[in-house]
C-alpha cells in the first residue's frame, strides 16, 4: 500500500478509533445493559451480536499497519507511536466496554496482535543503519 494512502488511513483510525469507542460501542453496551438488565447473558449476547464485524474491523487496522512492509522510515515510525499512543490512552474505555468474556478475543484481535516492538524494532534498526 502506498504511504500516503496508508497516512491518510492512519489518521482517519486515530479519529474514528476515539469516537466509535467513546460512543458507538459505549452506548450501545449501556443500551444493551439497560434493555436486557434482567439477564447478563442474553445483554451479553445481544452486544456480542451487535458489535461483533464492527470492532473486528475497527481493531484490526493497527494489525495491517504492522504488517506492512514499507514501514521504515522515521515519518512512518512516528505514526506507529500514534496507533500505539491511541490504543494506550483508550485502553481503560475498550477494557470496560469489552469487558465480557464472549469479547475478549474481539478486544484483543487488533490490539494485542499489533505488536509494538516487533514493528518498531526494524523502523529502529533501519534508521540507526542509516543515519549512525
Amino acid at each position: 500500500m502506498d504511504w500516503n494512502v496508508l497516512e491518510t488511513k492512519i489518521k482517519s483510525w486515530l479519529h474514528a478509533v476515539k469516537i466509535a469507542l467513546k460512543n458507538m460501542f459505549y452506548d450501545e453496551r449501556i443500551l444493551c445493559d439497560s434493555v436486557f438488565s434482567s439477564s447478563e447473558k442474553i445483554a451479553e449476547s445481544c452486544f456480542a451480536e451487535i458489535s461483533r464485524d464492527a470492532a473486528i474491523n475497527l481493531f484490526g487496522f493497527p494489525e495491517i499497519f504492522a504488517k506492512s512492509k514499507k514501514i521504515l522510515s522515521p515519518e512512518k515510525m512516528f505514526r506507529a507511536l500514534d496507533l500505539y499512543e491511541a490504543i494506550s490512552d483508550l485502553w481503560p474505555d475498550i477494557e470496560m466496554i469489552f469487558s465480557y468474556d464472549s469479547l475478549s478475543a474481539m478486544k484483543c484481535q487488533g490490539v494485542v496482535m499489533f505488536d509494538f516492538k516487533a514493528t518498531l524494532r526494524p523502523m529502529l534498526s533501519w534508521w540507526c543503519r542509516r543515519w549512525f
